[in-house]
Order: C-alpha cells, then sequence, then structure tokens
C-alpha cells in the first residue's frame, strides 16, 4: 500500500472516530434548550401529580415517573368509566 493511501485510510480512520462525538454534539445542542423550555412545565405539573391519588399508585410502578403516571391518569381517565 503506498503512502497517500495509508494517509486517505488513516484520515478516514480519524475522521469516523471524531464523528460520533459531532453526533453527540449535535443532539446535545437541540436536547438542552429543550430542556430549559422542559424544566419550568414539569415544576407546574408537580404539584397536580402530587394531588392526584391515581399517579401516586402509578408512581410506585418502577419505571414510571409522576409526569409519565400524570399523563397516563389523564389519558385513562377514572377506571370506573371503562366498566
Amino acid at each position: 500500500m503506498n503512502r497517500l493511501a495509508r494517509g486517505t485510510r488513516a484520515a478516514r480512520a480519524a475522521e469516523a472516530a471524531a464523528a460520533p462525538g459531532a453526533r453527540v454534539a449535535a443532539a446535545l445542542a437541540v436536547i438542552e434548550p429543550l430542556d430549559e423550555r422542559i424544566g419550568p412545565l414539569e415544576q407546574a405539573l408537580a404539584p397536580l401529580a402530587r394531588a392526584d391519588r391515581r399517579v401516586l399508585l402509578l408512581d410506585t410502578i418502577p419505571g414510571i415517573g409522576s409526569l409519565l403516571a400524570l399523563t397516563i391518569a389523564a389519558v385513562a381517565g377514572f377506571p370506573r368509566r371503562a366498566s
């Protein structure tokens, strides 16, 4: 293999190694502003979640936090409605 081919291969390898970091940086550039907007909404919904018995029960399920529990409760409504 000649030096030019080795250099090109090395350049491609270096570029490929840097690519995941660039993708992570791009993802963070999108996520961070959204996190800033979501924070105040979470704080506003927290008292509603603490006041709802259904949310407190759903919150005991592993993997379901208070906001997901509040969402489930809002969509599902009252259990009596299903019968």
